[in-house]
């Protein structure tokens, strides 16, 4: 009896909640507007604080309502119509079989600061054009919140600024079908507020210049869909976030093929540049015109800005008793002498009159004759982009005592008959090589001004122009899972801050400059703690495959494989201690582009493989695999042939 009573009440409710659900449903008004050439058609308007005007077929609607939503219904075609929606509560529009063009403005302008809904009917195309005036904001442009959902096919291009724009948050729901957008002006998805992608299916070619295909002001979430974006314009960006960027899932596809807006020569501050030789002259060092062979005949580029260098503080320059050194400048311009440079108070003091001594904290050499090193930088915070991009120094020889570096060991000895039988007659391909300009409004793949964090789905990155970095993001990065595969012109993956791998499949390659490249002036800048991550540098010292300026890398797990250049004798190494994972530094590795390199045990069991995307016939590399014992000695091979490399044994953590 009770539970008849209790069957009886529950379907009592059920057919009270689909009464009121069946009250609301047709309490909600519909308003069709049918698009016919230069004309167009609306439905019965029923509540009295709705207007609706039509200048041939450019439709106005005045909404006073307040309390109920409103769907609008857009079908049909016109070459010169549109859709603008003034109001003061949320309201849907829904795309029914729209085919709209107009000669001036938005195609749908929907000027209430409330949410907006954009639905596509499923089993429907659309397709959208705004003006070619540029004087208005967006294809699609809201005041307010914008959600787009719906299962059909809307293609859209655009002529303004951006193609969609919000004022409010823009959200993607996971029930969208496919968007297509084009635009040789404008970014395609623009909010001023945060962005949050659910679903949908983008594809997205843009060959505007200096504009982005995803944009946000404030932070973005991604956690499905599949996006593909192509941006050929310069200066294009895959994705530019004000604030921080999360990928849950989803499919991640970018590719820039556009070039630099500008460049300008890169100096530090004060210092006037870099000029288009093959040897970096810093906007003028003589570098081979020297009084004798110990000293250094000074900078001869007349007047420098008042202040002398403002990014490194300013020098207040020292004195030196002996003739053999460089005077310093008093305004840049007098010298007191003809002998030399007289030093750097502050840097450090010059003992002897043979050379440069180096400057405190760049680390030391045991001669008096040649520079120090760099082991870190006093002077705070680095210029943007870290440390330029030395792509070379002939004849310097490379800088020996980086701190962090870990000097690398003995490089790998190779016989010329065993390097003939992986090479051959090849010629090794660079890109790139010494960046002596500063490039604004560089191409980029993703670029987030704040922290980037990845914990799910699938991101491949593709750039192909100077300066043109794979994925930045300049707060951190944290890769917690996920498959991501970068290969970039320039840095692979940058930050300012720490660089984490915690798991997910990663593969980086620059062509041009690093692979992972982290400026955090500190310890812990590159920090691998599990996953799969491997860095591969083309362009050969001293661009790496890992570089955290000048500090050690962290790896306590994971997969980790890096081939490169060195900035300093050996590529970057992982600090010793207990936590480290045992690691392989592995200078002086010959790579043949397509070859598989292989690592396997004393047994002989295989525990890594890798197929070597470019030639690199002394490659400064590192491979650290959780299979790695202490007291255990382990062997790389080329195979096809079957070509020993190195034994090594790891009587530490870290083995030479």
């Amino acid at each position: 009896m009770r539970t008849d009573c209790l069957t009886s009440l529950l379907l009592g409710c059920v057919l009270w909640m689909t009464c009121i659900g069946m009250v609301s449903g047709a309490d909600r008004e519909k308003i069709t507007i049918t698009y016919n050439g230069n004309t167009a058609k609306v439905s019965k308007v029923k509540d009295k604080d709705i207007s609706v005007t039509c200048n041939g077929a450019k439709v106005v609607v005045e909404s006073q309502v307040t309390g109920k939503e409103i769907e609008y219904v857009l079908k049909g075609s016109s070459s010169n119509g549109s859709f603008e929606l003034n109001g003061k509560y949320k309201a849907t529009v829904t795309l029914d079989g729209l085919n709209l063009k107009t000669d001036e403005g938005a195609a749908i302008n929907l000027k209430c600061g409330k949410r907006m809904k954009l639905h596509i009917n499923k089993g429907t195309e659309n397709t959208l054009e705004d003006g070619t005036d540029t004087l208005h904001k967006a294809c699609v442009h809201t005041k307010g919140h914008l959600e787009i959902g719906g299962g059909g096919k809307l293609t859209l291009t655009g002529h303004a600024k951006n193609v969609i724009s919000a004022k409010e948050y823009l959200q993607v729901k996971a029930s969208t079908g496919d968007i297509i957008i084009r635009s040789s002006t404008g970014s395609a998805l623009n909010t001023d507020s945060y962005m949050l992608i659910d679903g949908g299916n983008m594809d997205i070619n843009m060959s505007s210049v200096d504009k982005r295909a995803l944009k946000s002001d404030s932070t973005m979430t991604i956690n499905g869909g599949t996006i593909k974006i192509v941006m050929t314009g310069n200066g294009g960006k895959g994705i530019k976030c004000d604030g921080d960027l999360v990928v849950n899932g989803g499919t991640l596809d970018i590719k820039t093929t556009g070039s630099y807006v500008s460049e300008r020569p890169f100096g530090f501050g004060g210092f006037p540049g870099f000029g288009d030789g093959e040897m970096p002259d810093f906007g003028g060092f003589p570098f081979g015109e020297m009084s004798d062979s110990t000293g250094f005949r000074g900078f001869p580029f007349g007047e420098m800005p008042e202040g002398g260098f403002p990014d490194f503080g300013g020098f207040p320059f020292g004195e030196r008793s002996d003739s053999a050194g460089f005077r310093g400048f008093p305004r840049f311009g007098e010298r007191p002498d003809s002998a030399g440079f007289r030093g750097f108070p502050r840097f450090g003091e010059m003992s002897d009159s043979a050379g440069f001594r180096g400057f405190p904290r760049f680390g030391e050499r045991p001669d008096s004759a040649g520079f120090g090193g760099f082991g870190g930088f006093p002077f705070g915070e680095m210029p943007e982009g870290g440390f330029p991009d030395f792509g070379g120094f002939p004849g310097f020889g490379g800088f020996p005592g980086f701190g962090g570096f870990g000097g690398g060991g003995e490089r790998i000895q190779v016989s010329d008959s065993v390097l003939n039988i992986l090479f051959g007659d090849e010629k090794e391909e660079r890109h790139g090589g010494f960046a002596k300009r500063k490039y604004d409004g560089s191409a980029k793949g993703i670029r987030v001004a704040g922290k980037v964090t990845v914990n799910g789905g699938d991101i491949r990155i593709e750039t192909s122009s100077d300066g043109a970095e794979g994925l930045e993001g300049k707060q951190g990065i944290t890769i917690n899972g996920g498959k991501i595969y970068v290969k970039a012109q320039d840095d692979g993956l940058n930050s300012s801050q720490p660089i984490i791998f915690n798991d997910g499949d990663v593969f980086v390659w620059s062509l041009g400059n690093d692979a992972i490249d982290s400026n955090y002036p500190r310890q812990g800048g590159i920090v691998i703690h599990g996953g799969k991550v491997v860095a591969c540098s083309q362009v050969g010292s001293p661009e790496e495959a890992f570089d955290c300026d000048f500090t050690p890398m962290e790896i306590t797990g994971g997969i980790v494989f890096g081939m490169g250049g060195a900035m300093g004798g050996g590529g970057t190494t992982p600090l010793v201690d207990e936590k480290t994972q045992c690691t392989a530094s592995l200078n002086g590795l010959p790579c043949p582009v397509g070859k598989t390199i292989v690592c396997v045990d004393s047994k002989g069991k295989e525990l890594f493989s890798f197929v070597i995307p470019f030639s690199m016939r002394s490659s400064n590399s590192v491979l650290s695999l959780p299979q790695f014992t202490k007291g255990q000695t382990y062997s790389v091979k080329i195979k096809e042939p079957d070509i020993l490399i190195k034994d090594f044994t790891f009587d530490d953590v870290i083995a030479k």
